[in-house]
């Protein structure tokens, strides 16, 4: 049913998305680069919580198959701990129970004229109602001015 993103790397994803993702497919913390993922205490009862939500996400293009992806959010903590307390790190991990759908749909173009005339039909009547203010207030001064014969 769908292909998954998961040892297919970019290849799986439409090549006019590819854009969009980055090339690791998920920034340092994904690229199994030791220096971009280690936290270091600089000093003593300093605790660290790290939080990861997992959404699994499927994106069916206009032509072709459906992908299997997932998004998700890293965040990092470092805290002081108190005195009485002794540091941890804490590690919490969120899967969300539902899938977000993106899907892609080809829209009829009656429908896009119709939003033209509508377009077409408000500046005529915004430029009919421009021309009316004008043409009472050209009647006004000359009123004033004594020259409406």
């Amino acid at each position: 049913y769908q292909r998954s993103v998961h040892g297919g790397g970019l290849r799986a994803i439409p090549r006019r998305y590819r854009q969009h993702v980055p090339g690791d497919l998920g920034g340092a913390y994904a690229s199994g680069e030791d220096h971009a993922t280690m936290f270091i205490s600089l000093s003593g009862h300093v605790g660290h919580e790290h939080y990861l939500k997992i959404v699994p996400t499927s994106f069916t293009p206009l032509r072709g198959e459906p992908v299997a992806t997932y998004e998700y959010t890293i965040n990092s903590n470092a805290y002081q701990a108190e005195a009485e307390e002794t540091p941890a790190a804490k590690f919490v991990w969120d899967i969300w129970p539902m899938e977000v759908a993106v899907a892609e749909h080809r829209r009829p173009a009656v429908e896009g004229l119709c939003q033209l005339v509508g377009f077409l039909g408000g500046v005529f009547a915004f430029f009919m109602g421009f021309e009316r203010l004008a043409h009472t207030l050209a009647r006004v001064r000359k009123a004033n001015e004594g020259k409406l014969g």
